[in-house]
């Protein structure tokens, strides 16, 4: 056994790793046993290039697959060792690879488009509710605006002309964050609330009050 110690302040723990062990069936595959301070063991596999596939013994069973591309494509855990596995699910784009849906065991998930460009576009949650993505025109093409198809509360974002994040307004009200640079100390930012909600520190939003803060 190859051992790796670990002093804390009550002594010395240590958790023991076995040295690899040839997985039957499996060119290529290896598994290690770790052992904690305790004596509880869990084994994990590996496939050839080093990706963990498997895990089991002290710690629930999970069995992961991947593509031929090395994606995750399937989950596996156990509620019973002696049952099926629940199935997690993950589906890909066929040209572009960008991930399209999780679906759960219980057949319910998360659905995603994307623009033309790769960004994301639309989320679809289980209990059918939208969020639905903009973008501003800045260098890295930032998210813009967040709506959604129900009740919550849609979301803005701003950006100066390099980019910067500046602004964010919501229902309760806008933040601003302004970047101070004729300043001696180039970290200094002012935040000004605005709006009908008390912000976190319990002042009226609507008071346009400024404080400085600076970093050490």
């Amino acid at each position: 056994m190859a051992t790796v110690g670990e002093v804390t302040a009550s002594g010395t723990n240590t958790t023991s790793y076995s040295v690899r062990q040839a997985v039957a069936g499996k060119p290529g595959a290896y598994k290690i046993t770790v052992t904690d301070a305790k004596g509880n063991q869990s084994v994990n596999y590996y496939s050839g290039n080093g990706q963990l596939y498997r895990s089991e013994g002290a710690t629930y069973p999970t069995e992961i697959a991947f593509d031929a591309a090395g994606r995750m494509v399937e989950l596996h855990t156990w509620r019973n060792e002696a049952g099926n596995s629940d199935i997690t699910r993950w589906y890909y784009d066929l040209f572009t690879g960008a991930m399209t849906n999780k679906l759960y065991a219980n057949g319910k998930g998360t659905a995603y488009t994307y623009l033309d460009d790769g960004r994301i576009a639309t989320r679809k949650w289980v209990r059918n509710i939208i969020t639905t993505y903009g973008y501003a025109y800045t260098v890295t093409g930032s998210i813009r605006t967040t709506d959604y198809n129900d009740d919550t509360i849609s979301v803005t974002n701003f950006y100066n002309l390099v980019g910067q994040f500046i602004k964010v307004e919501d229902g309760t009200g806008t933040t601003n964050l302004l970047r101070t640079t004729f300043n001696h100390n180039p970290h200094c930012h002012t935040r000004r609330h605005s709006g009908l909600h008390k912000n976190r520190l319990g002042q009226p939003s609507n008071s346009n009050y400024g404080r400085r803060h600076a970093k050490a």
